[in-house]
């Protein structure tokens, strides 16, 4: 049995600033190119579709681009997501400055151009 490598979030603050984006999901390091103009704007419609709801209903906020630490070995970067008011004060931890659970709502919008 071949024992492989288990990333954490150390190893990739470790790693050298290449213009790429690095996730680390269940151990295991992911990384993609940077997303075409097409990718982007698909995130930036649907993003501010939800931005436009919430501003009316004032309910909670929408980021993009943002990293959410779910454990040592679990750091996810999705396109956008929605988090509530109630759920931003539990999650957010405002020293580190990192997200540490799930938000209600994560997007990832899926295309060929990422991989």
């Amino acid at each position: 049995m071949v024992a492989t490598m288990r990333w954490t979030v150390a190893d990739l603050e470790a790693l050298p600033d290449d213009g790429r984006l690095y996730e680390i999901i269940d151990g295991e390091l992911h990384a993609w190119r940077n997303p075409t103009p097409n990718h982007q704007a698909s995130c930036f419609r649907l993003s501010m579709e939800i931005e436009l709801w919430n501003r009316e209903s004032k309910k909670g906020r929408i980021l993009t681009f943002t990293a959410l630490l779910f454990a040592n070995d679990d750091y996810a970067v999705p396109d956008a997501f929605w988090v509530s008011n109630e759920r931003l004060a539990l999650i957010y931890d405002k020293k580190e400055r990192k997200f540490l659970a799930a938000p209600e709502l994560v997007i990832e919008v899926l295309s060929r151009q990422r991989q």
